[in-house]
């Protein structure tokens, strides 16, 4: 795998504020050409509200240093205590913005998925285990052929029992990661 097949998650966990607010837009700034998304998660009873400034999502942040704008958006910010009773909210609103953030950057640098490999990926065995694995223990929940196919193509759920329940059983369920996959073979078709 050359370097060009690898995106970033960069975690940031804070109890705090920013001390220094200039050097952290200018590292976002430059950041935004990279390959990564940088996600922050404010813990505890802090006003962050400087965190949202960094999220980006209301205006691009502006380096004064490098004098330009970000060049897509990059950072994801959640307050834990918005979440800290709803661990499936919490994830969701955590990793929300990673697959449009994976692609902006993609489409950015013009780089398109290799089909080929992902059409590949459908023959390793790993993967056609996992499925296999969750097709007979949808059988042994009494799920017919067709809610399974109907599950499955939604996108494989996640390994955890509790979650793969929750999206079986939950019609609005939404694999982001697989919709983002789908669009860009939409926007580069071979």
């Amino acid at each position: 795998m050359c370097i060009r097949d690898r995106y970033y998650i960069f975690l940031v966990l804070t109890d705090g504020l920013i001390n220094d607010m200039e050097a952290t837009t200018d590292a976002i700034v430059r950041a935004s050409s990279l390959p990564i998304s940088i996600i922050i998660v404010g813990v505890g009873d802090e006003d962050f509200t400087s965190m949202n400034v960094l999220d980006a999502d209301d205006e691009p942040l502006y380096s004064k240093k490098f004098g330009k704008f970000m060049e897509r958006d990059i950072v994801q910010f959640v307050a834990f205590n918005d979440y800290k009773n709803d661990p499936l909210e919490l994830a969701k609103q955590t990793l929300e913005e990673v697959p449009r953030q994976l692609v902006s950057y993609m489409t950015a640098k013009g780089i398109s998925p290799r089909r080929e490999l992902l059409i590949n990926m459908n023959n390793y065995s790993f993967f056609e285990a996992q499925k296999m694995a969750i097709i007979q223990s949808l059988h042994g929940m009494g799920f017919s052929d067709e809610k399974i196919q109907e599950i499955l193509g939604r996108g494989l759920p996640e390994n955890s029992t509790d979650l793969f329940k929750t999206h079986a059983f939950n019609p609005y369920f939404r694999n982001l990661l697989s919709e983002a996959a789908s669009q860009m073979f939409q926007q580069y078709p071979h």
